[in-house]
């Protein structure tokens, strides 16, 4: 036994008898009491001191059984060697996740990473797992200082931009060249080959907006700057010999079709010949119709006549009207806010106001952070920017993402939450390629809840390149709240899923859909108890691409679309407002309730029912829901949870001898109480395709203005009452319809971001 050793025996043994002497409580327990408590302090004063494996140390100052320990992290700290405390931080968060693995977790209540103020850059994300859990009764926290930023690239600065030189200044406009200025991304660690590999189009992140200033995605150079181009009628697709071929839907036609020419106009062609090169061009826009985005490569112009060439990618054959752009040009780096990356890995920008003091970031990371296994962590004020692939993700239960700004991320989610008792909250989510927060939950097969919750959220400017189905939120699962949020300015849906007993509460939804078409803002799938309730849902629908391509808008949007034969589900209590097309799409599903809506100014129907026609999905013995499948629709759990579900296969049965589209069976809708205000139409209810034999109890009652419903059923154009007015007054409509809409003025007014964690039931 060596010196040492005898000092620590020694001091262990000293604080026993002190703490003997001077702690009454202590002096009167028993001896297992006291050896338990000795021991406890015993081992808290040696871990304060414990060296870890790679030289460093933890610091648990002030930290007694059962007490919360705190570690530091600076991003100005001078290295991680160091011992966590407030005067001596570790500079990276692995090395705080390093020392919290060496961590006893049953000693603490908790245990808080405090990260300072600072930008912290990272180049790959920061992984957890298993090891670095916490317990139920010890959360693991991340919580940042104001001001607490993690950039998953490079940050950069407008002294590291310098104007325009080299032989590359001649290819972009003459009107610019004076204010354009670059930087070479090799000297932050952009490799050529990586620059390439994204102009190439080779990697999925290739049709990201890929810098952000402040938080803000800036623009590939396009042609044109905003508006979007018509597709003419010479547009043909291609087999893999060149011959022309013809597709009518998903599956193709009798050849598959390889490529497309698309007719775009001669009068472009100026624009085009201008351009030194294509082979970086990429084209967007809705080829065919509005609930698909379209993006590739070119493979050739003919300027001549017009007709570009572009690889098939499955989906729909474009048609005249439908709408495109093109972009990665640097010859049309002509506004502010716009940029281009040559294939040396030269940045070129057109910076707008206040770019001197911007922070400017470009993404290397693929992701911030990946959590897989490590249960009970809390991610909690920080600001994340520049992703290359999903923000946050996480596999993991009883995990909290809390308080927390995102932005600028490239991959398929700006949050992705698998696991149980999972936690968004008070999140600002903005800037991204794809979609927001997505939360997988429970259990379908065995209904388990997941007890999940989104709350509070406010989101924006999410499916800034891909849409209309990026979801603002989506959930997936069994037992998930999704209420409070605030969803605004996007091209793509508010709140979808595909899931059993989910509520879609108090949320505020407005300004999307903007450029999509057959779609909703909110619709939420399944056969088993979905509510949507007490939200406001306004300005919704497509105005602006559907003004440029009336052609490819047919079917309008809605603010509630329980699609491809969703079934059971309930939408009350909301208010819905200045729709570019239905209030309410009920398609093909059966026991669907709609009552107590208050609904104003659609452009098109109020509700419309639809029985859907899916013959292969009959044949394959269900009723065509693109969600959930015949062994949830068969199970014995889920029958149990709703008998109903029976019926659904005996709708099968209820086909029209000779009606040669096999109609699904739409049997116990209802439509009740609810008040509606036209501007357009006097007409609410459309049950466009739905036969008669099919409906059941289906009631419509407007203001106490009852409408005569023969045997039950309605023909499609009932009319229902119309209370027209030039401008609606919301507070004074309340007090006209309080006996007949689920919802009141004073709930009404807490819709949305709330400043506590107040919620009505």
């Amino acid at each position: 036994m060596n010196k040492t050793h005898i000092k620590s025996i020694c001091l262990i043994l000293a604080i026993i008898i002190v703490a003997a002497l001077s702690v009454p409580a202590f002096a009167q327990e028993g001896f297992r009491g006291k050896l338990a408590r000795a021991i406890s302090i015993s081992h808290i004063f040696s871990e304060k001191y414990r060296k870890s494996s790679d030289g460093g140390s933890v610091n648990t100052d002030h930290v007694g059984v059962g007490e919360k320990i705190t570690i530091y992290v600076s991003a100005s700290a001078v290295s991680d060697n160091a011992d966590g405390s407030e005067n001596s931080p570790y500079k990276s968060l692995e090395a705080a996740r390093d020392a919290v693995r060496k961590l006893d977790k049953d000693n603490y209540s908790a245990i808080d990473i405090i990260i300072k103020t600072g930008t912290y850059v990272i180049s790959e994300p920061i992984r957890f797992t298993e090891e670095d859990a916490g317990t139920e009764n010890c959360t693991v926290r991340y919580i940042g200082e104001d001001g607490a930023r993690i950039v998953g690239g490079v940050s950069l600065k407008s002294e590291d931009f310098s104007g325009l030189t080299g032989e590359a200044a001649k290819f972009f406009p003459e009107s610019a060249r004076d204010k354009i200025v670059q930087t070479d991304l090799k000297e932050y660690g952009f490799s050529v080959d990586y620059i390439n590999e994204i102009q190439n189009g080779r990697d999925y992140i290739s049709d990201v907006p890929f810098l952000s200033v402040d938080g803000v995605t800036q623009t590939l150079a396009r042609y044109p700057n905003e508006e979007w181009i018509n597709i003419g009628p010479g547009s043909t697709m291609l087999d893999q010999y060149g011959n022309p071929t013809t597709v009518t839907d998903n599956e193709g036609g009798e050849y598959e079709a390889k490529t497309v020419q698309i007719e775009y106009g001669t009068e472009h062609s100026d624009h085009i010949r201008s351009w030194h090169s294509t082979d970086d061009v990429r084209v967007a826009g809705r080829f065919a119709v509005l609930w698909v985005s379209d993006n590739s490569g070119v493979l050739g112009f003919d300027e001549d006549r017009g007709i570009m060439t572009v690889p098939y990618q499955g989906g729909y054959a474009p048609v005249e009207g439908g709408l495109l752009y093109w972009y990665n040009i640097p010859e049309e780096l002509d506004v502010p806010g716009e940029y281009y990356i040559d294939r040396n890995g030269v940045l070129y920008y057109y910076p707008g106001d206040g770019f001197e003091t911007s922070e400017i970031t470009l993404p290397l990371s693929r992701g911030f952070m990946d959590i897989d296994g490590a249960d009970c962590i809390t991610i909690e004020n920080l600001t994340f920017e520049s992703s290359l692939a999903s923000g946050i993700t996480a596999k993991a239960d009883h995990i909290t993402i809390r308080d927390c700004s995102i932005s600028s991320v490239a991959g398929d989610w700006i949050i992705d939450v698998t696991g149980d008792d999972i936690l968004v909250q008070g999140n600002h989510l903005h800037d991204a390629n794809e979609a927001g927060i997505r939360v997988i939950s429970g259990d379908l097969e065995t209904l388990r809840r997941g007890n999940s919750l989104v709350y509070n959220n406010k989101i924006h400017d999410w499916g800034l390149v891909n849409f209309p189905y990026e979801a603002g939120i989506s959930v997936s699962g069994c037992g998930i709240v999704v209420s409070h949020n605030e969803l605004y300015d996007s091209n793509s849906c508010g709140i979808d899923g595909e899931a059993a007993y989910i509520t879609a509460e108090y949320n505020d939804i407005h300004d999307i859909l903007k450029a999509s078409d057959d779609i909703g803002a909110t619709g939420i799938s399944g056969y088993v108890e979905n509510i949507t309730r007490y939200n406001y849902i306004h300005n919704i629908g497509s105005v602006g691409a559907a003004a440029a391509a009336p052609n490819l808008n047919k079917m309008g949007s809605a603010a509630i679309y329980w699609d491809g034969g969703s079934s059971f589900a309930e939408a009350y209590g909301n208010v819905i407002e200045t729709v570019k097309g239905h209030g309410v799409i009920m398609n093909g599903g059966r026991n669907l309730s709609v009552h107590g809506n208050l609904i104003i100014d659609c452009s098109m129907w109020y509700v419309q029912a639809v029985a859907m026609f899916y013959q292969r999905a009959l044949e394959n013995g269900f009723t065509g829901s693109r969600s959930i499948y015949p062994e949830y629709v068969n199970s014995p759990v889920w029958i149990e949870a709703n008998p109903e579900l029976s019926k659904i296969i005996e709708d099968l049965d209820q086909t029209v001898p000779g009606d040669p589209y096999a109609w699904c069976a739409t049997a116990g809708n209802v439509i009740l109480n609810n008040w509606t205000h036209f501007n357009k139409y006097n007409r609410a209810f459309s049950n466009w395709g739905v036969r008669p034999y099919y409906i059941e109890d289906i009631v419509y009652d407007f203001s106490g203005e009852n409408i005569d419903v023969v045997n039950g059923l309605m023909d499609e154009h009932t009319t229902a009452y119309n209370s027209r007015r030039d401008k609606v007054d919301l507070e004074e409509l309340f007090k006209t319809a309080a006996d007949v809409i689920e919802i009141d003025w004073e709930s009404f007014n807490r819709i949305g971001i709330v400043e506590s964690d107040w919620k009505l039931d």
